[in-house]
C-alpha cells in the first residue's frame, strides 16, 4: 500500500517538475519573439487570441500567462480587453499540451531524457541547450506519467479507495470540486487533467464522470492569477475576476447540455482518433472542446466584458500608453515611470541579499519583464519617428531619449540577471555576508542608489550642475569600492568564516552595483556633452 502511494506522489512531483523545466527551457528559447509578438498581438482582439494561445505553448502554462498577464495589465503595457482576449487564447493553448500528452509515450521518456541531456551537456549554443532543457522537462513529465499508472493499478483495488472514487464520481458537485481544490493546490490544470486521464484509463472513473473533473480543473486554474493579484491594483484584480468569470461562463453553459456535451466528446474522438482512440483521449477532447468552444463564444464579448469589470472593481484608470497620440512627452513620461522601477529594484536587492528572500527575487524578475516591454514599445516608437514614418525626421531629442531608454533597460538586465544568479547562489546556499561585509555593502549600495536617482533627475531636466555633481559623487563611490575590496582582502587575510564563504558572491555584487553606476553616469554624461 506504501509503495504504490509513494510512486503515485513521485511520479506526479516528477511531471510538475518535468512542466515546470520544460517551461523554463521553452520560454528562454522563444522570450525575446515572445516581446516582438505581444506589440503585434494589442492591434485586435482576435491576434490577441492568437498570442495567448502561442504564449501558452511557449510557456506551457496558463497560469504562468495569466500570472505575467496580471503584471502587464497593471503596468498598463496592456489593456484589460485585449488581456482577456489572450486569456480566451491560453485557454485554447492548454488544450495542445493535453493532447499530446493523452498519448502514451513513457516507454521513449527515457531516449528523451538522454537527448535532452545531450543537448544541454555538449552543445554551446544557448539556444540549443534551451532547446534541450525543454525536451528534457517534457520527457521527464511523460516519466512520471508513466509511474502514475504503473502506481494507480494496486491502488485501485483497495477497497476504501475504489469506494471512495465511486462516491465522488458519481456526484458531479464533488467532482467538480475535487478536481478545482487539486488544481488550485498544484497550480496546473495540466498535472489535475493528467491525474483524471489516469483514473479514467484504470477504469476508476467513466468517460462521462470525467467531464465534471475536467471543468474542475478549468476553474481551478484561475486561482493563481487571484493570488498574483493581491497588492498589484485594481487593473490586476480586473483580469483576474475576469478570467474567472470567463471559466465560470463556460462550465455555466455546459451544465444544461451535459449528457449531449459527453455525446460530442465521443463523437469527435471517434471521428479523429478511430484507431488510436482510449479513455485518455476522450478527457484531452473534452478539455479541448470546452476550451474551444468556449473561447470563440465569449471573444465577441471581451470588450462588455471589460466595461463591466470597471464597473464592478472601480479605480482611476491609466490607459495604456498612446505613443502615436502623445509624442515625446509620452515617452518622457514613460522613461520616469521606467527610472521609478529600476530605483525600486535597485532598493529591493539590498533586501533580497540581507533577508535571502526569494518571493521579493521573484517580483524584482517581474518587474524587470514589464521594464522591458516599455523599453521595447519606447524604442520602437522612437526608431520608426526618426526614420520618418510620422513626416518627421530623428532629432537630438529623440536620439537622447532613445539612449535614455537603453541605459535604464540596461541596469534593469543587470539587476534581474547578474544580480539575480548571484542571489539565487546565496539564497540556496543560505550564505551570510559577514557584519562588516554588509555594513560596507549597504553603504556603497545606497551611495549608487541616490547617484542613480540624481543622474536620472540630470537627465531628465537637462540639469548641467546636478550632472556634473553626480559626475563628481562617482569619483567618491569608486574610492569607497577600492577601500571594499582592501578591508574584504584584509577579512579574508583574517580567515573570518562568513567573508570566507561568500567572497566570490561578494565581490561580483561589488562589481555589478559599480556597473549599474556607470550606466547611470552615461545618463549624466549626455547632458554635459
Amino acid at each position: 500500500m506504501l509503495i504504490p502511494i509513494l510512486k503515485l506522489i513521485g511520479g506526479l512531483t516528477l511531471f510538475l517538475y518535468g512542466l515546470d523545466l520544460a517551461s523554463t527551457g521553452l520560454q528562454e528559447f522563444a522570450a525575446q519573439r515572445m516581446r516582438v509578438i505581444l506589440n503585434w498581438a494589442t492591434r485586435s482582439h482576435l491576434a490577441a487570441l492568437f498570442f495567448g494561445i502561442l504564449s501558452t505553448l511557449t510557456l506551457q502554462s496558463s497560469s504562468v500567462t495569466s500570472v505575467m498577464l496580471v503584471s502587464f495589465v497593471n503596468s498598463s503595457l496592456v489593456g484589460l480587453e485585449q488581456a482577456l482576449a489572450i486569456l480566451l487564447g491560453a485557454n485554447i493553448g492548454t488544450t495542445f499540451t493535453v493532447q499530446i500528452l493523452a498519448f502514451d509515450l513513457s516507454s521513449l521518456a527515457l531516449a528523451g531524457v538522454a537527448l535532452g541531456f545531450a543537448l544541454m551537456k555538449f552543445f554551446q549554443g544557448e539556444r540549443l541547450k534551451s532547446l534541450g532543457r525543454g525536451l528534457l522537462g517534457f520527457a521527464l513529465s511523460f516519466y512520471g506519467i508513466g509511474l502514475m499508472n504503473a502506481a494507480f493499478g494496486p491502488l485501485k483495488d483497495v477497497p476504501w479507495v475504489a469506494q471512495g472514487l465511486i462516491w465522488i464520481g458519481h456526484s458531479f458537485s464533488l467532482g467538480f470540486f475535487a478536481a478545482l481544490l487539486l488544481t488550485a493546490l498544484i497550480h496546473s490544470s495540466a498535472a489535475a487533467i493528467v491525474l483524471v486521464m489516469t483514473l479514467v484509463s484504470q477504469g476508476s472513473l467513466s468517460p462521462q464522470e470525467s467531464v465534471a473533473w475536467v471543468l474542475g480543473a478549468n476553474v481551478g486554474t484561475c486561482v493563481s492569477a487571484l493570488f498574483a493579484s493581491l497588492g498589484r491594483g485594481a487593473n490586476a484584480w480586473r483580469l483576474s475576476v475576469g478570467h474567472l468569470m470567463m471559466k465560470l461562463t463556460g462550465v455555466a453553459l455546459v451544465i444544461p447540455l451535459l449528457p449531449l456535451f459527453g455525446k460530442w466528446v465521443h463523437s469527435l474522438t471517434e471521428g479523429f482518433w478511430p484507431t488510436l482512440f482510449t479513455p485518455s483521449h476522450f478527457v484531452a477532447n473534452t478539455h479541448t472542446l470546452f476550451n474551444g468552444v468556449t473561447s470563440l463564444v465569449l471573444l465577441p464579448g471581451t470588450k462588455w466584458a471589460g466595461q463591466f469589470l470597471r464597473w464592478l472593481i472601480p479605480a482611476p484608470v491609466r490607459k495604456p500608453y498612446l505613443l502615436e497620440e502623445e509624442g515625446l512627452s509620452g515617452v518622457r513620461k514613460g522613461l520616469s515611470e521606467m527610472a521609478d522601477r529600476v530605483g525600486q529594484m535597485i532598493l529591493d536587492m539590498l533586501n533580497v541579499f540581507r533577508d535571502n528572500d526569494a518571493k521579493l527575487l521573484k517580483k524584482i524578475i517581474d518587474a524587470d519583464e514589464e521594464i522591458d516591454l516599455l523599453n521595447f514599445h519606447f524604442v520602437k516608437f522612437l526608431t520608426q519617428k526618426a526614420s520618418g514614418k510620422w513626416g518627421s525626421q530623428a532629432t537630438q531629442e529623440e536620439v537622447r531619449l532613445l539612449y535614455g531608454s537603453d541605459q535604464l533597460e540596461h541596469i534593469g538586465d543587470l539587476i534581474s540577471k547578474d544580480l539575480a544568479v548571484l542571489a539565487r547562489k546565496k539564497i540556496r546556499k543560505d550564505l551570510e555576508f559577514s557584519m562588516e561585509g554588509q555594513t560596507e555593502l549597504e553603504e556603497f549600495h545606497q551611495m549608487v542608489y541616490h547617484l542613480f536617482r540624481g543622474s536620472f533627475w540630470a537627465f531628465a531636466e537637462k540639469n548641467r550642475q546636478k550632472a556634473q555633481e553626480m559626475v563628481e559623487g562617482s569619483e567618491v563611490a569608486k574610492r569607497l569600492k577600492r577601500k571594499m575590496y582592501l578591508s574584504h582582502l584584509e577579512r579574508l587575510r583574517k580567515s573570518i568564516r562568513e567573508t570566507v564563504a561568500t567572497s566570490a558572491i561578494h565581490l561580483d555584487f561589488i562589481t555589478d552595483l559599480d556597473r549599474i553606476l556607470d550606466h547611470a553616469l552615461h545618463l549624466a554624461r549626455t547632458v554635459l556633452e
